[in-house]
């Protein structure tokens, strides 16, 4: 949600895990949680329309892995992602659905792990998802 800017962003915000009901977690930004670091750099800034719909297509670079941690940093600097229900905004959820969404806006670009048998480095990079790059032709349109 919002308008990013072009500067590349190191967010360090520790994390600390809170279960709000039975197998599900809540998560938030506490000094005495565990250390969480994220880069985010926004790839396309999609203008402010009659809508009101502003948003940026971002890239964001894990340096920890912690549990929730894109979606409580991204809400925590004021840009929540689109579709999230538990960290987000529900006027701009609303809004994003008008251009079609129908889930949380998150796709894992790039993954990198060592094969379970044999060690080897693996690189998987999955395309988008066609119902989100309707969205973002939605949104260019």
């Amino acid at each position: 949600m919002g308008r990013w800017g072009d500067q590349e962003s190191r967010i360090d915000m520790p994390l600390r895990r809170n279960k709000i009901q039975a197998g599900e977690r809540q998560v938030q930004v506490d000094e005495d949680g565990k250390q969480s670091v994220s880069i985010f750099k926004a790839i396309r800034e999609y203008a402010n329309r009659p809508e009101g719909v502003g948003c940026s297509l971002m890239k964001v670079q894990l340096v920890t892995g912690r549990t929730h941690q894109i979606r409580v940093h991204a809400a925590e600097t004021g840009h929540p992602l689109a579709g999230d229900r538990r960290y987000g905004d529900e006027i701009f959820n609303q809004q994003m659905k008008s251009f079609g969404l129908k889930r949380m806006f998150l796709h894992a670009s790039a993954l990198r792990f060592p094969h379970p048998d044999n060690g080897k480095s693996m690189h998987i990079e999955p395309p988008l998802d066609d119902d989100l790059q309707n969205i973002l032709d939605a949104l260019t349109a």
